[in-house]
C-alpha cells in the first residue's frame, strides 16, 4: 500500500507529526512496535511524574503542622502510588489512541525497516511505501561497558517502573537528569540512595548554580553523593550488590541503577538502505529542516541526538511537517523559528523533576564566559516572595542572566517549587528576544510565584523591589 506520508515510531515525536500531517489532509501510516505514546508516556516522564507527585507529597507530610493540619498517624503505601501511576499512564495512552484515530491516522502495530528509500518492511510480513518517510524511533539506555543489566540486581529505570515493592538500598550510576530525579525519589520512598558520577559535579550539562545548589539539597536530605569517581569493579553476592569504585572503596547495595545517558534507536532500520546517512554516534544526520541526506527522507526526535527531551521532539514534529506539506511562505516562515538562533538547542526548556524542582533554559554561566559575552545577574530568593512563604514552598532561587549592553535576556535557572511552570514564561520571553525590562515591566499578579522570575529580571538591572540593597563600602 502506498501513503503520502509514513512515520516510523509513535512516541512524542512520531505521533505529533502523524497529527499535524493529517491535519494538512494527507493520507498517514505511523508504525510502532509497542505502544502509542513511547518511551515518554509509558516508561519515561509520565509515570515517573505520577511517583514523583506522591514523593512530593509524602515529603511535605512532616510540614503540615505548620498548616495547621495535625496527623496522629501517616503511612505510605507504594503498590497503591502504582497503582495510580498506571491510572494515569493508561488513561493518557487511550487519549493519544483516540486522537489518531479521530484524525483517520493508520497506526500499524509492526517493527520497520527499510527495504529500499521509499518502501518499508514490516515484520508482519507486509511491505509498504511512500513519497515521504519520517524517521522518530526516539532512544533507548546507552550501555556502560563492562556492566551488564540483568534486570534484577542491575536495572535501568524501566525494570523500577516495573516493580511492585521497592529494595533498601540502591545505588545509582549516573548523576544527570534521569539519576538525580531517581535519587530523590526512591529516598522520599524511604530507598538509602548512593548517587555516583564520573564527572566534579551533578547535572553537568547545566548552570554551576543550579549543580551546586542540588547537591547541598540533596546531602541535606540524606543521599550520598560521590563525584569524580566510576564503577572499578562489581560483583553479586549474598543476594546484594558489590561495587569497587574508582578510589577502592567498596560498597554494597541492594540494587544498582544504571542512568548513565541514552542513545538513538537506528541498530535495526537498515538505514543504508535507504541512503540515511548516520553520525559517529549512531544518530541520523540531518539538515535544518530534518531532512537526511535521503531528500525524501527526514529524521525528528531523540534519534537526530542532541537535546533528548518530549517536548523537543514534538516541537521538531511540527516543524518537519509543516515544511514538508506547506506551500504557504508565511507558515514556512513561522516555523523557522528564533530557536534556532541559539546553538545546542539552548533555548529548548529543561525541566528536572528533581525535589525541589529545577528548570533551565538559554545559556548557562560558564557558556556566557567561554563565548566572551557581557552579562549581567539577577536573583531572586523564593524566601523573599510572599506567596511562597504562605505555601511553605520557600526553598528556592531563581537566576537570570541578562546582556550587559542590549538587556536582553540570555538565561533563566530555577530551583524551587513551580521550576516547570514558570519556564514557560522564561521560554516565551527568550524565543522573542524580550529584555529583562520587557519582563519585569510585565504586571505579574500578587500573591504568586511568578513574581519571583519579574524580580529577578528587575534585580539584572538593578530593580528588585523586595531584594535588600547591599552597600557598597565607601
Amino acid at each position: 500500500m502506498n501513503y503520502d506520508l509514513i512515520i516510523i515510531g509513535a512516541g512524542p515525536a512520531g505521533y505529533t507529526a502523524a497529527i499535524r500531517a493529517a491535519s494538512h489532509d494527507v493520507n498517514v501510516a505511523l508504525i510502532e512496535e509497542s505502544d502509542v505514546g513511547g518511551i515518554c508516556l509509558n516508561k519515561g516522564c509520565i509515570p515517573t511524574k505520577a511517583l514523583i507527585a506522591s514523593a512530593h507529597a509524602w515529603a511535605n507530610v512532616p510540614n503540615l503542622k505548620d498548616l495547621g493540619i495535625s496527623m496522629s498517624e501517616a503511612s505510605f503505601d507504594y503498590h497503591a502510588a502504582k497503582l495510580r501511576q498506571l491510572s494515569v499512564v493508561s488513561r493518557l495512552k487511550k487519549g493519544v489512541e483516540s486522537l489518531l484515530a479521530s484524525h483517520r491516522v493508520d497506526v500499524i502495530h509492526a517493527r520497520a525497516s527499510f527495504i529500499n528509500p521509499n518502501a518499508i518492511f514490516l515484520d508482519n510480513g507486509q511491505a509498504i511505501s511512500a513519497d515521504k518517510i519520517i524517521i522518530a524511533t526516539g532512544s533507548s539506555w546507552k550501555a556502560i561497558p563492562s556492566i551488564t543489566v540483568d534486570g534484577h540486581y542491575i536495572v535501568t529505570s524501566d525494570h523500577v517502573l516495573q516493580w511492585d515493592a521497592l529494595p533498601k538500598s540502591m545505588m545509582i550510576i549516573g548523576g544527570g537528569v534521569v539519576g538525580c530525579e531517581f535519587a530523590c525519589l526512591l529516598h522520599a520512598f524511604g530507598v538509602d540512595i548512593t548517587l555516583m558520577e564520573i564527572t566534579d559535579t551533578l547535572l553537568p550539562q547545566m548552570d554551576a548554580m543550579l549543580s551546586r545548589q542540588l547537591m547541598r539539597r540533596m546531602k541535606k536530605r540524606g543521599i550520598k553523593v560521590i563525584l569524580n569517581t566510576s564503577v572499578n569493579s562489581l560483583d553479586i553476592a549474598d543476594n546484594a550488590v558489590h561495587i569497587m569504585d574508582s578510589t577502592n572503596i567498596e560498597h554494597r547495595c541492594d540494587k544498582l541503577l544504571l542512568a548513565a545517558g541514552r542513545m538513538a534507536n537506528t541498530q535495526s532500520l537498515n538505514c543504508e538502505l535507504a541512503n540515511v546517512c548516520m553520525r559517529d554516534d549512531d544518530a541520523i544526520q540531518v539538515n535544518d529542516d530534518y531532512q537526511t541526506s535521503n531528500p525524501s527522507i527526514y529524521a525528528i526526535g531523540d534519534v537526530i541526538g542532541g537535546t533528548m527531551l518530549a517536548h523537543k521532539a514534538s516541537a521538531d514534529a511540527c516543524r518537519c511537517v509543516d515544511y514538508i506539506f506547506s506551500s504557504d511562505q508565511r507558515v514556512l516562515k513561522n516555523i523557522h523559528s528564533p530557536i534556532k538562533a541559539f546553538p545546542n538547542d539552548s533555548i529548548i526548556p529543561s525541566p528536572i523533576f528533581t525535589i525541589p524542582e529545577i528548570g533551565s533554559i538559554g545559556y548557562s554561566v560558564d557558556e556566557l564566559k567561554a563565548m566572551d559575552i557581557p552579562f549581567t545577574t539577577g536573583s531572586f530568593s523564593y524566601a523573599a516572595n510572599g506567596k511562597a512563604q504562605c505555601d511553605l514552598t520557600t526553598d528556592g532561587q531563581i537566576t537570570v542572566y541578562a546582556h550587559a549592553e542590549t538587556e536582553k535576556l540570555l538565561g533563566v535557572h530555577i530551583i524551587g517549587e513551580h521550576a516547570s511552570t514558570i519556564l514557560g514564561e522564561a521560554a516565551l520571553a527568550l524565543q522573542q528576544s524580550l529584555t529583562v525590562h520587557d519582563i519585569e515591566s510585565a504586571v505579574h499578579a500578587h500573591p504568586t510565584i511568578s513574581e519571583i522570575f519579574s524580580e529577578a529580571c528587575a534585580d539584572a538591572v538593578g530593580h528588585a523591589i523586595h531584594k535588600i540593597k547591599v552597600k557598597s563600602r565607601s
